[in-house]
């Protein structure tokens, strides 16, 4: 699929990581559970999945490819496959900037013990710091205002880049943080970003996308983010990349 999703060409990226879920997770994903997964990231700088078949790309038989060149089975086949092994898929996708497919199957920890070394995040309480996260999905908005205001800080929601970008005009100096989705209708995240960056220069913003790569990386680099956050996240690198864009 990603092949096909670069007919003239680019950049295909595969990696392994292992990740411990939490509840975070486990709240965005009917089948995870909180334990140890093998992600396999499949990341493609392709034409990307229109929104409007987004939903559908799993189902038997539904492709979006001429005659001949496919019968809409692949898909469906790994779903299948991933979910009768107790796993979960992870889909982000950008018309014109590519996709990334996240595939989370159960880590099996052998007699040999292998260690793998992992990223241990340390929880830091707020000091009722004020965060606007902004999203386009209510799940997230919900799940990240929770873990924040259980942490110390105070939240104001956004459903997207133009709301965000009114109640930054009204309220930037109460505000101390800006977490944004960087894929959304109506505004982006990047729209948002240079918004807010024209009204204070010095605003701290922490980008979050299941793309974190291509065009969107080039331009989160040009629009000096504070930090980036990789979708899907933990409550513990949530906290992180909060904590540590409020030292900046």
């Amino acid at each position: 699929n990603a092949r096909d999703a670069m007919p003239k060409g680019g950049k295909l990226d595969i990696d392994v990581t292992l990740q411990t879920t939490d509840d975070t997770i486990v709240r965005q994903n009917i089948n995870a559970k909180i334990g140890k997964y093998v992600v396999t990231t499949v990341r493609d700088s392709g034409e990307g999945i229109p929104p409007e078949i987004r939903d559908r790309i799993f189902d038997p038989f539904f492709t979006t490819k001429a005659e001949g060149k496919g019968t809409g089975l692949g898909l469906a086949t790994v779903f299948t496959i991933v979910k009768n092994h107790g796993g979960f898929i992870n889909v982000y996708s950008e018309v014109g900037n590519g996709t990334s497919f996240k595939v989370y199957l159960p880590a099996h920890i052998t007699a040999d013990k292998i260690e793998v070394e992992e990223e241990q995040a340390i929880r830091r309480s707020g000091k009722q710091e004020v965060i606007l996260v902004v999203d386009d999905e209510e799940l997230i908005r919900t799940i990240s205002r929770d873990i924040l205001i259980e942490n110390g800080y105070v939240v104001i929601i956004a459903q997207n880049g133009e709301e965000a970008a009114e109640i930054y005009r009204e309220k930037h100096n109460e505000i101390s943080m800006i977490l944004t989705d960087v894929m959304m209708p109506i505004m982006n995240g990047i729209e948002l970003i240079e918004i807010v960056q024209k009204i204070n220069p010095d605003a701290r913003i922490v980008a979050a996308s299941g793309l974190m790569q291509g065009e969107i990386a080039s331009k989160l680099a040009h629009a000096k983010v504070s930090g980036r956050l990789s979708k899907p996240f933990t409550a513990d690198k949530l906290l992180a990349a909060v904590h540590q864009a409020l030292q900046v």
